[in-house]
């Protein structure tokens, strides 16, 4: 069936994206949380100096970003600092101005999706493809979009009963906002965005019964 272009946005810098990434046939991504570690560890690697990261959750057949692109020029200068011979070859055409950033930023999430097939197919002795693609981006316009976005990342173990409380969601970014331990969220842009930390939490508490109507999903 294919996928609405809605859910298909073009990445451009500076711009805000909630992404989604769902397995094939309901398949397990995750068996336990040492799958989710390695998951998400990688995830840094590969789009840590492309994106700015504000939300996470890892359910075990899907997950969920909050993503803002960087600056065009902050991402040259980056890829200017690595040796030329680990450049990919979109990333040099990038460089030389042969392909646009929408093109470098879906790459780097294909690059994080094949690296952690090949991590699980090799583990439990599986083959084919484990992500759906191709995976959905849909552009978030407004605060007020920005924020539903927000709680239903965070909400989506709570409507698959899976927990609870935000509190007690494991692999969501809820409460490494709101830690102080290092960090490679944009934490500091995200508790801005809502105003402070109480703003944030109350926020959550006051739209987690709405955050249903959202229709990513």
């Amino acid at each position: 069936m294919p996928v609405s272009k809605k859910f298909l946005a073009y990445f451009e810098e500076r711009s805000i994206y909630h992404i989604y990434a769902k397995s094939v046939g309901n398949n397990l991504l995750f068996y336990d949380d040492a799958d989710k570690f390695q998951y998400l560890k990688k995830y840094f690697i590969f789009l840590g100096k492309f994106v700015d990261t504000y939300a996470y959750n890892l359910l075990d057949n899907h997950v969920h970003f909050i993503t803002k692109i960087k600056e065009k020029q902050i991402i040259i200068d980056y890829l200017k600092t690595l040796p030329e011979i680990s450049l990919t070859d979109t990333q040099c055409r990038f460089l030389e101005g042969k392909c646009s950033i929408n093109t470098l930023i879906k790459q780097q999430f294909q690059r994080l999706s094949v690296s952690h097939t090949i991590y699980i197919n090799s583990t439990y002795n599986r083959k084919g493809n484990l992500f759906c693609r191709p995976f959905k981006r849909r552009l978030i316009t407004g605060e007020d979009y920005l924020l539903r976005a927000f709680v239903y990342v965070h909400a989506n173990q709570i409507h698959h009963k899976l927990s609870n409380t935000f509190q007690d969601c494991k692999w969501s970014s809820y409460n490494e906002i709101l830690g102080t331990h290092p960090t490679d969220l944009a934490r500091d842009e995200v508790i801005i965005l809502f105003g402070g930390q109480e703003k944030y939490i109350s926020v959550h508490d006051e739209l987690a019964l709405k955050y249903l109507g959202y229709d990513f999903d």
